[in-house]
């Protein structure tokens, strides 16, 4: 089954323009970061082989999806400081944060009153929990620019 999702991926990529699959990339970086369950890892190693088969350039695959994930949590990262109050009393109850179990936030923001930007970092390599830490990092206050960094 994945193997022939993998195999779709690769004949979609090989018949359509490089341009097309740098949007493609780009977006699917950008959401991850939103939505929780895209895996934004798998896309980062598929680009390297699309890379080596020569159907994309690996400089501008890594620069769009870098920016695009950095971008994408910072929004995330934006709406936790326009929402920190709804996040802090009432967060099960606002509509778009039903879409975040409140506890994953409540966990998030103990560790970064305990270890502060380096949550940010390590989120880096923990799946699927971009979206409730970048919301918490802006519900906390942590530095904009510090945070764009550490993303």
């Amino acid at each position: 089954m994945v193997d022939q999702v993998v195999q779709v991926v690769i004949d979609w990529a090989a018949l359509v323009s490089p341009f097309k699959v740098y949007v493609a990339f780009t977006l699917i970086a950008y959401l991850e970061n939103i939505l929780p369950p895209i895996p934004g890892d798998i896309l980062i190693v598929f680009s390297g082989y699309l890379a080596a088969e020569g159907l994309v350039g690996l400089i501008p695959i890594w620069i769009l999806t870098v920016i695009a994930s950095v971008l994408g949590f910072m929004n995330m990262y934006w709406l936790g400081k326009k929402l920190k109050h709804q996040i802090s009393t009432n967060g099960e109850k606002h509509f778009l944060l039903k879409f975040f179990n409140h506890k994953y936030i409540k966990i998030s923001k103990i560790w970064m009153r305990k270890y502060g930007q380096w949550v940010v970092v390590s989120n880096r390599f923990l799946a699927g929990t971009r979206s409730v830490i970048s919301l918490s990092a802006g519900a906390l206050g942590l530095k904009f620019m510090q945070t764009t960094f550490s993303s």
